[in-house]
């Protein structure tokens, strides 16, 4: 997610007029690779989705098949799924060349600066058009919500907990930590007590690495941008949080070189047993019955300075207003979210749903780790929308991962990170 559709080549797409044309009468990109004719007499819409596993994006082919089947209307939904990291630049790549898809998965991280574009649609219609909105969980709506407007369903939603090895945890005598300064007490005791273990995980690697710094960020009480939309990193509450992460790692109670670690190797270490504790998302749980069935782990609220912090994220379905199938974009958006697609949609990803009709279905309830993810998805804390979040995004992760390597001081990232925040939000 590195590639950025810069405001100067969007002005000049706007300036082209590029949107008229852009609807589903162009060719599309298949699955498959090639190209397919969209131009027939029978409409269609393209879905470009983003691959989150193998189950989950077989789940995604198999619903659209299922609705192209039932719709006797002879409309087509015709889906292509890809990878995250290439997402971005294909649809950057798409919009360029008039081929912008009538429906998408995207991060919030870019919906601000295809909203800022015009690119949107509103689809504060959600209601009239067969999506009841009061279905889904109070508050999760709020990240697709731009400048009070809805341009974003949520597609996939995950609230992000603290992992722990309860057996770790209970060799050293310590429970499950709740502030830092239990977070610290317990590395430190479980690696006295399990030599070669390191007693938290950091990444420092790809993407989200800004997030694991706003986990100690909000920890510690402080914010990303400030009420007039530029950097807020430069309070003490920042400092503070840099300070506690690259003190763990200073103090060697992570895994060493923590840049050298994404998410998913993390969560390798941890079902190796090679870190006691690490922060990651509700999929996770599944993944260790599977892979490591006889690992004893539990799951809690994330630790701050003095109270829990609860990180939420969620990915989007916007509808593109170059689309020039609407209605059929939003028949199937309706079928999208019926209840037994998202509770397929649940057990197949790992994700919390975003729907509380879904959410109460026992079949999730009765698990407790999934049942913790779905009890604190209300009380999830998103990152700010912007449309330069991208760009803002990466700054950060760039300036933890210096102060990681031990080129740069806190105050120095913080600055560095600011600086750049503060030309972007111009």
């Amino acid at each position: 997610m590195k590639h950025l559709l810069r405001r100067s080549h969007v002005a000049v797409l706007l300036a082209a007029g590029w949107l008229a044309g852009c609807g589903s009468s162009q060719n599309a990109s298949t699955s498959n690779g090639t190209t397919a004719s969209t131009g027939s007499a029978t409409p269609s819409v393209r879905f470009l989705s983003m691959d989150y596993d193998p189950v989950s994006s077989a789940l995604q082919k198999k619903i659209v098949e299922e609705f192209n089947a039932q719709n006797k209307d002879g409309g087509k939904v015709e889906i292509d799924i890809i990878p995250w990291n290439d997402g971005h630049q294909k649809l950057q790549t798409l919009i360029s060349g008039n081929q912008a898809p009538d429906l998408a998965i995207v991060g919030t991280r870019w919906m601000a600066e295809y909203n800022k574009a015009g690119l949107l649609a509103d689809l504060g219609d959600a209601d009239k058009n067969g999506v009841k909105t009061s279905e889904f969980v109070p508050g999760v709506l709020k990240a697709g919500r731009i400048d009070n407007k809805l341009v974003g369903l949520p597609a996939a939603a995950s609230v992000r907990g603290l992992y722990y090895n309860a057996a770790m945890l209970k060799k050293a005598g310590v429970t499950p930590p709740k502030t830092w300064a239990e977070l610290q007490t317990a590395a430190t005791k479980i690696q006295a007590t399990h030599p070669g273990v390191a007693g938290f995980g950091v990444q420092g690697k790809e993407v989200e690495t800004d997030l694991y710094f706003y986990y100690f960020l909000w920890g510690a009480g402080g914010d990303i941008l400030g009420a007039d939309g530029k950097s807020a990193l430069t309070s003490p509450a920042a400092t503070e949080a840099l300070d506690f992460e690259l003190g763990l790692v200073k103090k060697k109670l992570t895994q060493p070189q923590p840049t050298g670690y994404n998410r998913e190797e993390l969560q390798d270490l941890f079902k190796a047993k090679k870190v006691a504790m690490i922060i990651t998302g509700p999929w996770f749980a599944g993944m260790l019955k599977k892979d490591a069935p006889g690992l004893d782990f539990g799951v809690t609220f994330i630790p701050g300075k003095s109270a829990a912090v609860v990180p939420a994220v969620a990915d989007e379905v916007v509808m593109f207003n170059s689309s020039g199938n609407k209605e059929l974009a939003w028949k199937f958006l309706s079928y999208w979210y019926r209840d037994a697609n998202r509770l397929a949609w649940a057990k197949a990803s790992g994700m919390i749903p975003e729907k509380s009709t879904t959410a109460r279905n026992p079949e999730l309830t009765g698990d407790k780790h999934r049942a913790f993810f779905i009890a604190a998805l209300p009380k999830g804390r998103y990152v700010p929308t912007h449309p330069n979040w991208e760009q803002m995004a990466n700054a950060v992760s760039d300036s933890v991962q210096q102060a990681l390597l031990g080129q740069m001081d806190s105050n120095t990232a913080l600055q560095t990170a600011s600086t750049k925040i503060d030309e972007l939000a111009q």
